[in-house]
């Protein structure tokens, strides 16, 4: 918000009002108008100064800064990651369940050769 005509108003103020001693007190509520007025804009620039140049910026976690304008390409990359990773999983379950047929088939064989060995006795 410019506070550039509220301040120039004021200085206006200031140097119409006649030089009475009754007004003493009206200079004085202008004059802390004025103070108050510098003391909010300080206020805003170093509120301006601190705030981090990183706000257009967002932060993706495992992925870094990101500029929103490339949000297409931030979320493409990300869609990579998350098939790579579900890829990773279904091969990972595929190979367990193989490992699996094969001890269930290498059991079914040690029981069929127990079997014929007790046949033969």
């Amino acid at each position: 918000m410019e506070t550039g005509k509220t301040h120039s108003y004021l200085v206006n103020a200031l140097r119409n009002l006649p030089r009475d001693n009754a007004l003493s007190e009206v200079r004085h509520h202008l004059l802390q108008a004025m103070n108050k007025l510098e003391h909010v804009n300080k206020k805003r620039a170093r509120r301006a100064n601190q705030q981090p140049h990183t706000n257009q910026w967002e932060h993706i976690p495992n992925y870094g800064l990101v500029d929103p304008r490339q949000a297409k390409q931030v979320i493409e990359n990300l869609d990579q990651m998350i098939a790579m990773e579900k890829a990773r999983l279904e091969n990972i379950i595929t190979n367990r369940n193989q490992e699996e047929k094969e001890e269930k088939q290498k059991s079914d064989y040690d029981m069929l050769v127990d079997w014929t060995k007790n046949q033969n006795k």
